[in-house]
This record gives C-alpha cells, sequence and structure tokens, in this order.
C-alpha cells in the first residue's frame, strides 16, 4: 500500500502536468570540453545528436524535464557505446510553459559505457542556463550552456565538463 501511495504522489505533478502539453526536445548542434582529473581532455563538436528530452510542465515557470542520448565511437577497431539519461528541473523567468525566455535547470544523470569487453556508469550533478526562442505557437529554438561535475567512483574519476548547445522544441498538446 505504502508503495501504490509513492507512486500516485510521484506521478500527480507529471499527470497535470499533461493538461498543458508536452514539450518533445532534440538537439541540433553542440561544442564541449570534458576534463578529467587525470590523463587529457576532449574536446568534442556533434552535429544532429541523438539528444533527445520530454518536458512535462508542473507550473507556467517550472518543468520536469528527462532526457537521453545515444553515442558511438569506433577509432582503430575499438569501439565505445555510451547511453546517457538525465532529468532536469528547468526554472523559465517567463511565466509561458517554456516557450520563449532565461531558464536556469539543475540537473542529474548517469552515462553507461560499453567498451565491448566491460560496462561501467558514471553519475554526474550539473547545471545549465539558456534562452528559448519562440519561432512558432508550437515550436521555439534553445541556446544553452551546461556545466557538469562527474563523480568518481571504482571506475572513473572524477571530470569537469562545460558544453554549448543548440536545439529545437516542438509543444504537442
Amino acid at each position: 500500500m505504502r508503495k501504490l501511495i509513492l507512486l500516485t504522489t510521484l506521478l500527480l505533478p507529471v499527470g497535470s502536468a499533461t493538461a498543458q502539453g508536452v514539450e518533445l526536445g532534440a538537439g541540433i548542434a553542440g561544442i564541449g570540453y570534458h576534463s578529467p582529473t587525470t590523463g587529457h581532455g576532449l574536446t568534442t563538436i556533434s552535429i544532429g545528436g541523438a539528444a533527445l528530452s520530454a518536458g512535462f510542465y508542473l507550473t507556467p515557470g517550472i518543468a520536469f524535464e528527462p532526457a537521453t542520448q545515444f553515442t558511438y565511437l569506433r577509432y582503430n577497431g575499438q569501439s565505445l557505446t555510451q547511453l546517457d539519461f538525465g532529468v532536469g528541473l528547468p526554472f523559465y523567468l517567463d511565466k509561458g510553459y517554456g516557450h520563449k525566455g532565461f531558464y536556469f535547470a539543475p540537473e542529474a544523470g548517469v552515462t553507461l559505457l560499453d567498451n565491448g569487453n566491460a560496462s561501467e556508469k558514471q553519475f554526474r550533478i550539473g547545471a545549465a542556463v539558456g534562452q528559448k526562442m519562440q519561432i512558432s505557437d508550437n515550436a521555439s529554438f534553445r541556446l544553452g550552456l551546461r556545466v557538469a561535475e562527474g563523480l568518481r567512483n571504482n571506475d572513473y574519476n572524477s571530470y569537469f565538463a562545460i558544453s554549448g548547445f543548440f536545439g529545437f522544441s516542438a509543444f504537442l498538446k
């Protein structure tokens, strides 16, 4: 019975949020720098990345935004598959259900890595700031900056990452 009450409590805001519709987001381009505490840094440039998100509005100025990203790398016969899951909580200064304006979003997530021989995971915390530009009643562009700290575990040292991104959002009702 406690599990049912907990589940209902957690899903109630999402259920009421869908009355305003859902925002579907896709990454178009990005640039980033990943700096581990040991070793060399990595600069990435992505075009048309496989980053997808869904925004569920809890209030006109706050959303619950789960996101995922898939990356496959192959170099010199070696491959790496990366699957990233995260959640953000954007706070919008313009209380228009995320169609336009400045936002700040605390974020947390986990990255799952598989190199063909072993699988590992690493948790991260961070934040994003950005600006949404409305292009129609049901569409916006998003431009932002994200910082993240990868948490040290048995498989990986901690890291600091910073990235800029550009994306598109469609609002469904």
